[in-house]
């Protein structure tokens, strides 16, 4: 019995080094076979419904523009079956490396499997493909944003009922977020005094099946004093259903994303906070990897490796800031990624009235 034992062990290290062998196949693959005057970049994208992507989208076309390179894109509509048959079409259309934001972190795995037979390189955009041995993942420390949200709310709201709104089951970063909202309550000093009413794990981000959750709550009478939403449409949703009892600014809602309509609720009073991911130093940090993986820079070392489930993955993480109603000026507008006339718009607009 104990012979068998090891001999599974042995097999399953065995599979694990031939399968993330594989990866550095493919780096010595494409060391070879690219002399193409041009560089061809394949992007498949979840959706372009959410803002935060368009923005994404924004911020790595002009990145590939500046350096002379081609990116193709396709918008994979929220749906893993549409994206496997775009990923298909982009590895027919000889693109040189790959750019996945995955729908379903699970199914990517499939997806990218044409790309990796022809030896073209993965990146995992933001949320880690799981099981597919890519060969890098970027993306910010997305426990550290589900820590920051949730402190702040603790410290708003250092005791009470909470309502915590995940992200999707099929995202692994939903999971990473999770992660960081435990890590806030296990070292909060008051933690014994904090219950959690409700949580939820909301299928593909659904704005309107937060909005349907917290509206069915408060339908039934339910108080509560803080709400953790895993990004800022979800939060929005939560700031619609208790406008509707008038309550809004009454329960501390805190998401991620810094969206312009977060941005304009934190000026408001009615969602605490947000949090800042630099996307345009994503977008460049991404480039990066690309020329990187591709053999036309020097190596990128890692901040972290991270488990995809059977490989070690290089993880490239990104700093994020926490914005509230007294950073929002020298963080967002300082930044330039909202302008002070669109935060204040809605505040400018009731005082002209």
């Amino acid at each position: 019995m104990k012979n068998r034992k090891n001999g599974f062990f042995f097999l399953l290290i065995f599979i694990l080094i031939v399968s993330c062998g594989n990866r550095e196949q493919r780096k010595k693959s494409i060391m070879v076979e690219s002399d193409k005057s041009e560089t061809i970049v394949g992007l498949s994208m979840d959706t372009l419904v959410v803002d935060r992507w368009r923005k994404d989208l924004e911020a790595l076309e002009r990145e590939f523009k500046l350096r002379n390179m081609v990116l193709l894109v396709r918008d994979g509509r929220n749906s893993a079956e549409i994206q496997k048959k775009q990923i298909l079409e982009l590895v027919e259309q000889n693109i040189d490396i790959l750019i996945v934001i995955p729908h379903d972190s699970s199914a990517a795995s499939d997806a990218v499997l044409p790309a990796q037979k022809r030896g073209i390189p993965i990146i995992s955009y933001d949320r880690l493909i799981e099981k597919a041995g890519s060969d890098a993942y970027i993306s910010f420390d997305n426990r550290n944003v589900g820590r920051l949200i949730m402190r702040e709310l603790l410290h708003r709201v250092p005791e009470g009922r909470y309502i915590i709104l995940n992200g999707a089951p099929k995202d692994h970063n939903s999971y990473m977020l999770r992660e960081g909202v435990d890590d806030a309550i296990k070292t909060h000093s008051n933690k014994h005094s904090i219950t959690i009413l409700s949580e939820i794990w909301t299928e593909a981000w659904s704005a309107d099946f937060a909005y349907s959750h917290i509206y069915d709550l408060l339908s039934h009478g339910e108080n509560f004093d803080a709400v953790f939403a895993a990004n800022d449409s979800l939060a929005g949703s939560a700031v619609r259903a208790l406008s509707e009892f008038q309550k809004a600014g009454q329960v501390a809602v805190g998401g991620q994303d810094a969206d312009l309509d977060a941005c304009q609720r934190i000026v408001e009073g009615t969602q605490i906070m947000t949090v800042y991911k630099p996307i345009d130093l994503l977008a460049e940090k991404t480039a990066d990897l690309v020329e990187s993986l591709l053999g036309n820079s020097n190596h990128i070392i890692p901040d972290e490796m991270i488990s995809d489930g059977t490989c070690n993955i290089p993880y490239y993480k990104i700093p994020v800031r926490k914005v509230d109603k007294g950073t929002i000026n020298s963080i967002i507008i300082a930044s330039g990624y909202h302008s002070g006339k669109q935060i204040y718009q809605n505040i400018q607009t009731n005082e002209n009235r």
